[in-house]
């Protein structure tokens, strides 16, 4: 762990912090095996879903590291956790865990091998990721998602740093998306987050008049050379702490 062996129990996660959980998706098949114990029929079936044994894998060990950190911070058995979904589809806790007072608030994301898992209190809150790759028509697909304003930014960029600045402007966006639990049923071009390195928003500008940008605060998340990744977090004043999960 980033921040050292800590014994994870609710008291660990305070009101002002987000945990930002890192975890590589390729394990030991004896570890995948062990992992895949933790997961409901239901999971087992969504994972059966999918046409190659990478995908399927990396989403049994995705949801395995998801159940193992709520698990350690409410004190709890990974299989006994429940989770009921909105409209949207946007996970809650259920049961116990929802009316037990610990207030926990969680969002998953995965790209390629990488996981990233926030986990809060009382704080709704969102997290993308996306392996860096090849983006070559990433001006053609800003201005077909992104607001005027930041395909325009893009533009402005030097080509060499073109890709990287349209996959974090997708993080971001897909992170506030996912906070407010509306999917891919809000337009990325209702709103604005900018294309550049600056690791901290506040605020978020809409094309329409609504109030929702003074609740937000977007980070960019530093993932090395490999990744992008952004957060978005209800409220102010909060702080990040990074943890590596281990199988």
């Amino acid at each position: 762990m980033i921040h050292g062996r800590i014994a994870l129990t609710r008291r660990a996660l305070r009101e002002d912090e987000v945990q930002v959980w890192s975890a590589s998706l390729t394990v030991p098949p004896a570890a995948s095996a062990r992992l895949g114990a933790t997961l409901t029929e239901d999971e087992h079936g969504r994972a059966n879903r999918f046409v190659f044994d990478q995908h399927r894998a990396r989403f049994v060990v995705a949801r395995a590291f998801l159940r193992d950190v709520l698990a350690r911070l409410l004190d709890r058995a990974p299989a006994s956790i429940r989770f009921r979904y909105e409209a949207a589809g946007k996970p809650r806790l259920d049961g116990h865990a929802e009316g037990d007072g610990s207030g926990l608030r969680f969002n998953l994301s995965h790209s390629g091998d990488i996981a990233l898992l926030a986990v809060t209190r009382g704080r709704d809150v969102g997290v993308d990721v996306e392996v860096l790759r090849p983006v070559p028509d990433a001006c053609e697909l800003a201005e077909r998602y992104f607001s005027p304003a930041d395909s325009a930014a893009l533009r402005s960029l030097p080509g060499s740093e073109r890709e990287a600045a349209f996959l974090r402007c997708w993080t971001l966006k897909e992170a506030y998306v996912k906070a407010v639990g509306d999917g891919l049923t809000m337009p990325l071009d209702r709103f604005e987050v900018g294309c550049t390195s600056e690791q901290e928003r506040p605020l978020l500008r809409f094309l329409d008049e609504t109030p929702e940008a003074g609740r937000w605060t977007l980070r960019v998340l530093d993932l090395g050379p490999d990744a992008v990744g952004a957060l978005a977090v209800e409220g102010q004043g909060w702080s990040v702490a990074r943890y590596q999960w281990s199988a």
